[in-house]
């Protein structure tokens, strides 16, 4: 399914040939996210991300980086999270060598122009100011608060208005000089292009990425003192609640099975919280659960929007769901919710962006690569009473955290997390 190498500068390329795609994705991982900075140095990750789409040496500013893929069709775009940054380009085949150009360019030779920073500045402050204003977006910063507090988990992975206000130039070049380096990078390719051709131009390409080849290091997980409950009151028609705990780690090994039962409880519309509390009950337009997998520990959390008078029915309902996935999933749920899993990977694996993900990112954050045969071995290898048992192991009112975004009284629903 796909060809490694490892470049003497330690850079890995990693690579999976479609030939019958038009396309070829290429994805930069680079190894540092939120969970790597300094409580100084919060957002550092997220503003270098934004920083490099402001120019390079061959494209200057920003308009002809993102008109260099725009204009033959492409797609060129940029995320950060926890524990990687992605950069990544969508294009026709044919244009192989200008996305790398491009790509390469930016992380190889940011420009960094004093005046362009400051004005990001201001953009990365309007993107913050954004999610606390959006309530479905704050309450998932107030829920990570809440479960991680006091660790680099619990930050807004942005950063906060002052942590931005304190990264400079100078700061910035040395972060991204720390971790930007050759053995902290895997560059993803999958497509109409082979695997040798690749590595020869990739190799050329990121020749001049220096930067110290150290371990990278981060502050493990650790509980803190947890506070059940957070509120974040506001005027507002709805509340909107979030419901987590502390979750598995992404190499345990238990982690397909845990998928399994998220997907009974709260993927799609036919999973248990949404025909209960939705279609049965009425007490919400949407409701879902899902999974993360980190270094270290993950987390498993369920998202509903509700009207305040129904806060409490909605999360007894919640709660109810979650004690009876302990011991009445039935076969033909976990066959159901295994077909779904596959199907989903089969009908994503058409898709080189998709495809380059799956491969570098496995690279990056678990150094194995698990292929689509392994992971559909695995899937079918879930037994019902492997998904129960986790259920009864995890769902646990004490390891439980309640964000609530709205006109909400704590006290109101701090007793229902009560054993």
């Amino acid at each position: 399914m796909y060809e490694l190498s490892v470049l003497p500068s330690g850079l890995r390329v990693i690579s999976h040939h479609m030939p019958a795609s038009r396309s070829v994705t290429i994805c930069v991982y680079i190894g540092v996210g939120s969970r790597y900075e300094k409580d100084c140095e919060a957002g550092a990750s997220h503003f270098i991300e934004h920083m490099v789409f402001r120019g390079s040496a061959k494209y200057p500013n920003s308009q002809l980086i993102s008109s260099a893929i725009e204009g033959v069709g492409g797609i060129l775009n940029a995320a950060t999270d926890r524990e990687s940054t992605l950069y990544y380009a969508k294009v026709g085949s044919d244009k192989f060598a200008l996305a790398l150009d491009v790509l390469s360019d930016m992380l190889v030779t940011p420009v960094f122009d004093p005046e362009d920073l400051e004005k990001e500045r201001k953009v990365v402050y309007e993107e913050i100011s954004m999610s606390m204003d959006n309530p479905s977006h704050r309450v998932g910063l107030l829920i990570d608060e809440i479960l991680w507090p006091n660790h680099p988990l619990g930050r807004d992975i942005a950063g906060s208005r002052q942590s931005v206000a304190g990264l400079d130039r100078q700061r910035l070049l040395s972060f991204m000089h720390c971790h930007y380096n050759p053995a902290n990078v895997v560059v993803a390719v999958a497509g109409d292009i082979k695997h040798s051709p690749a590595v020869s131009a990739i190799s050329q390409a990121f020749s001049g990425l220096g930067g110290q080849n150290i371990v990278q290091t981060f502050e493990p997980y650790h509980s803190g003192n947890p506070c059940p409950v957070g509120v974040d009151k506001r005027d507002a028609e709805q509340i909107n609640l979030m419901l987590a705990m502390p979750g598995m780690n992404r190499l345990d090994n238990r982690r397909y099975a845990f998928s399994i039962l998220n997907t009974i409880l709260g993927d799609g519309m036919s999973s248990r919280l949404f025909a209960h509390v939705r279609d049965n009950l009425g007490l919400a337009y949407s409701v879902q659960s899902g999974t993360e997998f980190l270094h270290d520990t993950g987390a498993f959390s369920i998202f509903a929007a509700v009207d305040p008078a129904n806060l409490t029915a909605c999360i007894e309902a919640i709660l109810s769901e979650m004690e009876a996935a302990k011991t009445t999933i039935t076969a033909e749920e976990l066959t159901k919710a295994k077909e779904m899993s596959k199907g989903r990977i089969q009908l994503a694996m058409e898709d080189s962006r998709y495809m380059a993900k799956w491969i570098g990112s496995q690279e990056l954050l678990c150094r194995r690569v698990n292929t689509h045969e392994d992971v559909i071995r695995l899937i079918d290898g879930v037994t019902l009473t492997s998904v129960m048992e986790l259920a009864g192991e995890y769902f646990r009112k004490p390891e439980m955290r309640l964000a609530l975004v709205g006109q909400i009284d704590k006290e109101k629903v701090s007793c229902l997390l009560k054993d």
